[in-house]
């Protein structure tokens, strides 16, 4: 359908009036973590009332993902631990933004990292990140 639009409902209200196969709810979701989303494709009549494509998933916000997350001892010399709810992988960038290793375990040794400052972006199991800062020190 070239032109087809869909309404977007979170828990039975709606919220959008969309074209396209996108669309990414931004909304204020009131310390909640769970929803469901309810898309209905409106046609020439009216909206489609028998076509539902439903779905549930967790949502977390920004402080959630922030508050779950803590990497520890820092500054650091050697072993380092992140403590991260849902943790999926880390990426480690040095100070000029460069991609040093991606590790998808908790606990690794920066012993041979140069000293200074290195940024920690985590991901959770939903792909939603956070970043944090990390001191290499001697």
């Amino acid at each position: 359908m070239p032109n087809a639009q869909y309404n977007i409902y979170r828990d039975g209200e709606k919220i959008a009036t969309v074209t396209g196969t996108k669309y990414t709810d931004i909304g204020d979701f009131g310390g909640m973590i769970e929803f469901r989303w309810t898309v209905k494709t409106v046609c020439e009549d009216g909206e489609a009332t028998g076509t539902e494509v439903a779905d549930e998933c967790e949502v977390y916000s920004i402080n959630e993902l922030a508050n779950s997350v803590a990497i520890y001892p820092n500054p650091v010399s050697g072993m380092i631990t992140i403590a991260a709810t849902g943790f999926a992988k880390v990426e480690v960038y040095n100070p000029i933004g460069q991609l040093i290793e991606t590790k998808t375990v908790k606990t690794f040794d920066l012993s041979s990292y140069n000293t200074g400052l290195y940024f920690f972006k985590i991901y959770d199991v939903y792909n939603n990140s956070i970043t944090k800062r990390v001191m290499v020190a001697r």
